[in-house]
């Protein structure tokens, strides 16, 4: 009915206009074209306001496909309206209401229904979908979408435990930023003060310095120490640093090691800024894992390093992962992953000397290496730098029965880190202790003989003992009681107890110490 007298109204005053009609006539079609296109003005607002509110309940709910419903049939009042927006309309254009209206003004209400309907399909927004939580939104909402990615960071913001994890995350890099600069600067003043890398005078090893790729594209720096013998050397020795230390803390150490042993070493630089995950700090288990992945494969980023500091021949297959305090401990985890991964069959064994480890990691890496690869300690008097014994104690009871290493008696924890720069070996003393001359040599000495002994295959039994004896070793003029390690803890003062409990709060007693004889 309002169909017809729409397309009546339409020629009535097509005809009135072509005959001269009067301007009454005129003017009273122009009202009701008027009154009409304001009727169907009002009706589309509402309609599409009603659908605005269904589509903003669908976006609070999961995103899910409608279940196919049947196409909804426009009313009467609906076709009508179509029709009167166009007055030139032919009656064969009534035959099809799918054809899109002319375009009239509208409010601001109508322009933000007018873009939602334009964005959602009809069916969509005619389906009823109950509320969901806030939560779910957040893990179900397509990211692609502004509109769901807007929804996601309101949900975000208003969730308290989101909200705290940011705040977490910027502590956490300022953390990172204060350490790093700190580390960088401790480093570059340390390495001015070592100067060029050099072997010890006399030493018949060559010291070189290059570039090693660790991870997923970490370059760090790493020394090399060659030996100049003309036999082909024994094994390689990947010897880590420990904390607040360079490699260059231990270059007379090294080349001690590679010159007695017949054996490349390889020294590594890594940071111990232990906020700093992508560059993988020293005390850290993915930097354990990162070490291991050195000694898997074809080994191509040591043997590429090796190169960039002039060794052109393939490098050893028998290695010996070696420390000195953390770099004991990460030795030691190395090791573990090696042999998780089944890549241990050219794994010697490991030596620490005077190791340490934190958060549990020692214990948890012993697990996993069997009986047949020797881990030994040549440990210091317990104390804060090897904290109190731990590396000790978790050897020795990982391993009852059998020898694991050895006490020096007035052991300090520098004995194993000796520097070919006077101005750097003084700063390390200051810091752990001033080692007795003979300590110093009893210490190369019997490290040397016991990584020798594991590339090797031999055993020199004045390095080794049943656990609890005691043993003399000479070394040159010196002459030092040392005593094999056993399982025995030792009474902590209640600061020292609080600091071995934050090293590692994995603890049972939170007492990690070792000592083995009062």
């Amino acid at each position: 009915m309002f169909a017809g007298a729409g397309v009546a109204n339409a020629e009535g005053s097509a005809s009135a206009a072509d005959s001269g009609a009067p301007a009454s006539s005129r003017t009273a079609d122009s009202k009701a074209g008027s009154q009409d296109r304001r009727t169907e003005s009002t009706s589309r607002a509402d309609a599409r306001l009603d659908r605005a509110a269904r589509v903003e309940s669908r976006r609070a709910a999961l995103r899910r496909e409608p279940e196919p419903e049947p196409d909804v049939e426009r009313t009467d009042v609906e076709a009508g309206t179509a029709e009167a927006e166009t007055p030139e309309r032919t009656s064969d254009d009534v035959a099809a209401p799918e054809e899109p209206a002319p375009s009239l003004p509208v409010g601001d209400d109508e322009k933000k229904a007018q873009r939602v309907d334009d964005e959602v399909p009809a069916d969509a927004a005619d389906d009823e979908v109950p509320d969901e939580s806030t939560f779910v939104q957040s893990i179900e909402t397509d990211f692609s979408s502004r509109d769901d990615a807007v929804v996601l960071r309101a949900s975000a913001a208003q969730n308290p435990w989101v909200g705290a994890a940011n705040e977490l995350a910027k502590v956490f890099d300022t953390l990172n930023d204060i350490g790093t600069a700190v580390y960088n600067l401790y480093t570059r003043t340390m390495e001015f003060l070592a100067g060029p890398l050099r072997a010890p005078f006399g030493s018949r090893v060559r010291a070189e310095r290059s570039t090693l790729v660790l991870g997923d594209g970490v370059e760090v720096k790493a020394d090399w120490y060659f030996p100049t013998s003309t036999r082909r050397p024994t094994g390689i020795i990947y010897f880590q640093h420990g904390f607040l230390a360079t490699a260059s803390f231990y270059s007379a150490t090294a080349a001690y090691l590679a010159e007695k042993t017949n054996s490349i070493v390889v020294a590594p630089t890594l940071t111990w800024n232990v906020f700093d995950l992508e560059n993988y700090p020293l005390m850290l288990p993915h930097t354990y894992r990162a070490i291991a992945d050195l000694f898997t494969g074809d080994r191509e980023a040591l043997q590429a390093s090796a190169k960039l500091a002039g060794y052109n021949g393939r490098l050893p297959d028998r290695v010996v992962l070696s420390g000195h305090s953390a770099g004991g401990g990460a030795a030691v985890g190395a090791a573990g992953y090696l042999v998780e991964r089944g890549e241990a069959d050219d794994l010697a064994g490991v030596v620490m000397l005077d190791g340490a480890a934190f958060f549990g990691t020692m214990a948890t890496a012993l697990a996993k290496i069997p009986t047949s690869i020797p881990v030994y300690n040549l440990a210091a008097e317990p104390a804060n730098w090897n904290v109190y014994g731990e590396a000790s104690y978790h050897l020795a009871k990982a391993r009852p029965g059998e020898f694991t290493g050895l006490l020096l008696s007035g052991g300090k924890h520098s004995d194993g880190m000796q520097s070919a720069s006077p101005t750097v070996q003084f700063l390390a003393y200051l810091a752990t202790g001033f080692s007795a001359p003979g300590n110093v040599a009893v210490s190369e000495t019997v490290a040397a003989g016991w990584i020798g002994d594991l590339l090797r295959g031999t055993h020199t039994a004045k390095f080794y003992g049943q656990p609890g004896s005691s043993l003399e070793i000479l070394a040159g003029w010196w002459r030092q009681e040392a005593e094999v390690l056993s399982v025995e803890t030792i009474p902590l003062g209640s600061l020292h107890q609080v600091f071995a409990c934050l090293l590692n709060p994995a603890a049972v007693d939170c007492r990690p110490a070792g000592r083995l004889a009062a």
